[in-house]
């Protein structure tokens, strides 16, 4: 591969339409094992990426990461200054991803996510009268969806799922060139007059969508469109609008929209999204369904949450480090026999004032002073701590040491009384 040798590549990441399998992700890894979403064939049930490829590449470490999610890694990676972002990519399929930063800014992860469902589902009212081609089909058990066929049409009609209103199919047809379909009912349009259409009908997506963002993360930052036919929209749709929800003058809310000019700029930030996901691991993916064929697309969304490697390190490292002051307030005292007599030992000289603590210049021994304390006194004032040598404290007179004496109940001279 371009001259370098397969054995001494470290890094690969591969980039395939599916989803992540959320069985092989017990622990916090790489995304390795992918599955189509949605196939609708139950004999598909994934491909290990790791497995597979692990001889080709025997020194590698190999993940798999969701074209869909790569472009919204890749944008995140493109606009560092966005807390957030929807992304649509256009093509066979129209797939949505999101982004979300870190909100407390220290940057300790960044959640995507993947909504097929948003597409798959969200239908959007169409201002011109070509309708759409396949679509969905609803079994008699009310739970059941099937695809119908590409050759099976509603043309015109009044609205379109996105799925079906902005697919590549869609685009050939508006030019008259689909092979699905009769000729009598493609548009036979020029490329600008088809450019109109699917502009008119890419503003009615973003709305939908951003109103869809805008009920689980807020506001969106900005919407960026890739893939397909969306060169074709830039300078045309530069901005989208959403009502508000629950606002009470129905306010619209203006949202940017970002499309690149040249398909390698595309190109540029869905690879960027690769080489930006090395940097991470996935911590946690939450999905509602444990099938990939039925879940991320028809049940919802698929989040995914990514943790920085460096961080994720770092973190390790600094809960294998004790701390110095903490081991030193653990550290239990020393109960050894011989321990503990030398200890008696000091203290006793410490009482009688025999214990040194050095040498003065001159040769003299200084003596230990032992830890200043304040002399205390009870509310009653009936009882007054005697002071020891070495204790900051008011030295006791003669008379009062005399007067203990008295009170002893030995006596002044010792003996019982």
């Amino acid at each position: 591969a371009c001259g370098v040798p397969l054995g001494a590549l470290q890094r690969v990441v591969f980039s395939v339409p599916g989803t992540v399998d959320i069985e092989e992700m017990s622990a916090p890894s790489e995304p390795v094992q992918v599955r189509n979403m949605p196939s609708f064939s139950p004999k598909f049930r994934g491909f290990n990426f790791k497995a597979e490829f692990a001889a080709v590449f025997p020194n590698a470490k190999i993940s798999a990461v969701p074209d869909n999610m790569a472009a919204a890694l890749g944008v995140a990676h493109a606009a560092p200054e966005a807390q957030n972002a929807l992304v649509l990519v256009l093509g066979t399929a129209p797939a949505v991803a999101t982004f979300f930063r870190d909100p407390s800014k220290k940057h300790k992860y960044v959640e995507s996510a993947i909504w097929q469902s948003w597409v798959w589902f969200t239908k959007i009212d169409l201002q011109d009268p070509y309708g759409y081609c396949g679509g969905l089909q609803l079994g008699d058990d009310g739970r059941t969806l099937r695809l119908r066929p590409p050759s099976s049409y509603k043309i015109p009609h009044h609205q379109a799922r996105i799925r079906f209103a902005l697919d590549n199919a869609t685009w050939e047809r508006l030019r008259g060139r689909c092979a699905d379909v009769p000729s009598g009912v493609q548009g036979h349009l020029s490329e600008e007059a088809a450019t109109d259409v699917w502009c008119a009908r890419l503003e009615a997506a973003l709305s939908a969508l951003a109103l869809k963002f805008h009920s689980v993360y807020g506001p969106p930052e900005a919407v960026y469109v890739l893939g397909g036919n969306s060169t074709r929209c830039h300078g045309r749709v530069t901005e989208t609008s959403y009502c508000i929800p629950d606002s009470a003058k129905q306010l619209r809310r203006q949202v940017p929209v970002v499309i690149p000019s040249e398909d390698t700029e595309q190109q540029r930030i869905c690879l960027s999204g690769l080489l930006y996901s090395a940097g991470f691991k996935v911590k946690h993916v939450f999905a509602p369904g444990q099938d990939p064929l039925a879940r991320g697309w028809t049940r919802g969304g698929e989040l995914y949450i990514w943790v920085s490697r460096q961080k994720q390190e770092a973190d390790k490292a600094r809960s294998r480090t004790p701390s110095p002051l903490r081991s030193d307030l653990t550290r239990k005292p020393s109960t050894a026999p011989g321990d503990l007599r030398k200890q008696l030992e000091r203290n006793r000289r410490l009482r009688a004032g025999t214990v040194t603590e050095g040498i003065s210049p001159d040769g003299v021994e200084l003596p230990a002073r032992a830890p200043a304390v304040r002399e205390s006194w009870s509310k009653e004032g009936s009882h007054r701590p005697p002071s020891a040598p070495g204790v900051v404290g008011r030295a006791r007179s003669a008379r009062e040491r005399g007067r203990e004496g008295d009170r002893s109940p030995f006596g002044k001279a010792g003996g019982l009384r």
